[in-house]
């Protein structure tokens, strides 16, 4: 677990984001729409020129890279449409550290860099120079250096063509003459035929695993080189593999209080919450397969473990002459980028209706960042969803059971979200809008959806109107024109 010390001075900073001008809510923009379609149709474009088959494939093998680059290009088209934002702080901080990347190292070709808010720390190179950097990964970094070896990585990749070789592997896999009769003979066996040919399908991936983690180790070099160059801190990309072995444990999880988050003086918080959920068979069932999916994309895990890449970064940088180490300590200023992309997470979980994993962000950024409204507000709204679908018992299709892969302190919130009635929801909704306001617009439409639930439609009405008269161009706009 992540030092005291790292906690409370990122408590420090958190309060000083305050006393500046920085955005308080997460990034909205109508006028994107022609942004995302121009980048759209350059990446159709970009996948043709760098994604194309060799010379050597039959028809039935060129058939093969014809579907899959065409899924590449449709999956990385969804991304940009519904995921990519390009704002004027995490966009533009991404692509300057990218341009400091592209200026010391004139020869590279072509990339571009997209910020997608997703809450998963990751970063992806998709194989035609575009480069995704999810907001749970900047959330989580601790200085530009950091990302600019991220950056590195990833371009490495496309500039080895690893996206590339690794689908002319699996194909010529997939076309060759012995897979061919492993699958003729899975399919003429009596019994287990599905079995037969899912193990066939979990060799094909464990073997891309392996060529998969060759490559990580070629970009991890590559990526150092072209890191070496820059003016960023060589101790960086080894402190970053650092911070990989414990990315998935947010910096505040042991501090997560729910009896401090759930119930107020009016309606207490109630003991038996956190008692086993009752949940359904259906829900359990479905949990049980999102487990056992769980179970095997983790043992696929492209990148190899942490502390292995730590040590070859080690290795590699005792190789470069002292004058060009550059062993000064960063000092980029980060706090902000750590912020924005902390209401990026929360708020990408939310449209998605990720509602425990809503709930569960919320939580944790209300202790890091007090000062902040903006978690208070999604967090009321998050109980006020939670509520309806509970209502129209379709509660299993927003909100998971609990599972042996996720944390205790995770499992323990979805016990409780799990064992919450309907009138037990409708109260906390009372509960987490009396810590609200109406002065922003999440607060606004917070106490709008309250009103308009417990059947005060009078004064949901004129929270409505208050709602177009302050932001005419707001989030909810559309939620608001089409709620009769």
């Amino acid at each position: 677990m992540k030092s005291i010390y790292f906690l409370l001075l990122l408590t420090v900073y958190s309060n000083l984001l305050f006393t500046q001008t920085i955005r308080q809510e997460p990034y909205f923009s109508h006028s994107d729409s022609k942004t995302k379609q121009a980048e759209i149709e350059r990446i159709a474009v970009s996948v043709n020129k760098y994604l194309s088959p060799p010379s050597s494939f039959n028809k039935d093998a060129l058939k093969l890279f014809s579907e899959e680059t065409n899924r590449i290009r449709l999956n990385f088209a969804n991304t940009i449409n519904k995921d990519a934002i390009f704002d004027d702080l995490l966009w533009s901080y991404t692509k300057n550290t990218h341009e400091k990347i592209i200026k010391a190292n004139p020869n590279l070709l072509p990339t571009r860099v997209y910020v997608a808010t997703r809450s998963i720390p990751n970063a992806l190179s998709v194989g035609e120079g575009s480069i995704i950097i999810n907001t749970g990964l900047l959330s989580e970094l601790e200085n530009e250096d950091q990302l600019a070896f991220v950056i590195c990585h990833e371009i490495a990749h496309f500039v080895l063509q690893h996206s590339k070789k690794q689908l002319i592997r699996e194909i010529q896999r997939l076309e060759s003459k012995s897979f061919k009769e492993e699958v003729k003979k899975a399919q003429s066996s009596k019994y287990n035929q599905f079995e037969n040919l899912e193990s066939l399908y979990k060799n094909t991936l464990f073997n891309a695993r392996y060529h998969n983690r060759t490559f990580e180790r070629q970009a991890d070099s590559l990526a150092f080189h072209l890191y070496a160059n820059t003016p960023f801190a060589s101790t960086e990309p080894q402190r970053l593999m650092q911070l990989f072995q414990t990315i998935d444990e947010p910096v505040n999880d042991s501090s997560l209080y729910l009896n401090l988050h759930f119930g107020c003086k009016n309606y207490p918080f109630k003991k038996s919450w956190m008692e086993d959920e009752k949940s359904s068979t259906w829900g359990s069932a479905v949990m049980a397969k999102k487990s056992a999916q769980k179970q095997l994309v983790d043992s696929l895990k492209t990148h190899p473990d942490a502390q292995l890449r730590l040590s070859w970064l080690k290795l590699m940088k005792q190789q470069y002459p002292s004058s060009v180490r550059n062993d000064k300590k960063s000092t980029s200023s980060y706090q902000q980028i750590r912020y924005v992309s902390a209401l990026e997470n929360t708020d990408a979980a939310f449209r998605e209706e990720q509602y425990d994993l809503t709930t569960y962000l919320s939580l944790l950024y209300q202790d890091l960042y007090r000062d902040s409204s903006y978690f208070k507000e999604i967090f009321a709204l998050t109980i006020n969803q939670l509520y309806h679908h509970s209502k129209d018992h379709t509660l299993n299709k927003v909100l998971s059971q609990t599972s042996p892969y996720y944390s205790d302190r995770y499992n323990e919130l979805l016990h409780l979200l799990n064992n919450l009635s309907l009138s037990d929801l409708l109260e906390l909704q009372s509960c987490a809008i009396s810590q609200t306001k109406t002065d922003s617009q999440y607060g606004l439409y917070a106490h709008y959806c309250y009103e308009k639930g417990i059947g005060n439609l009078d004064q949901a009405s004129k929270l409505k109107n208050s709602y177009f008269n302050k932001y005419p161009s707001g989030r909810f706009i559309s939620a608001l024109k089409s709620d009769k």
